[in-house]
């Protein structure tokens, strides 16, 4: 769109919102737009008519605008020599993707830094020959007194068998309902 191609900064100078609400640009149709990218949606909805009352042989207020609030002389410069509405949104519209671009390195700039650093992060950790085996619960052990007065408080169950261990009898226990 143009031979200088805006900085970073330039280009989040110019898409900003007007800095005081009364710089917005007030279409006729009822549209307020604060910025270049509202401007762009305001003239994707507006009719010939309405784009006529902002833009004639007398005056083109978009440019206007777009110069002295958004501080886009490039923009408003070509806006100047475009006299229908369908121009008018094609050139808006391409700026602020000019602009957006502009934008993108320096918004990814930190990212791709970062990219590197979380690729060795996600790679696995190469594996030990002897990898560690993993430590056993301590039980603790009970004595046979314990074991005794356990069972007693637990109610026996006739299916258990005369032999069985007090593990055997407590899962029996459970399992019929006692």
């Amino acid at each position: 769109m143009s031979t200088h191609k805006p900085t970073a900064e330039e280009a989040a100078n110019i898409l900003k919102d007007a800095a005081e609400e009364w710089q917005a640009f007030w279409c006729n149709h009822g549209v307020i737009a604060r910025n270049l990218s509202e401007l762009s949606s305001s003239l994707a909805s507006m009719t010939q008519e309405q784009f006529a009352h902002h833009v004639n042989a007398e005056k083109n207020d978009f440019a206007s605008w777009v110069e002295q609030v958004l501080g886009d002389a490039s923009l408003a410069k070509k806006m100047r020599l475009l006299t229908t509405l369908e121009a008018s949104q094609r050139m808006v519209a391409r700026r602020v993707e000019e602009l957006t671009a502009a934008l993108a390195p320096a918004a990814e700039a930190p990212v791709q830094a970062a990219a590197p650093a979380e690729a060795a992060a996600a790679q696995p950790a190469p594996k030990a020959k002897h990898a560690a085996k993993p430590a056993k619960k301590a039980v603790a052990k009970r004595s046979p007194k314990t074991v005794a007065a356990k069972s007693a408080q637990k109610p026996a169950v006739a299916a258990a068998k005369p032999g069985a261990s007090v593990g055997t009898r407590i899962i029996d226990a459970r399992l019929c309902g006692a």
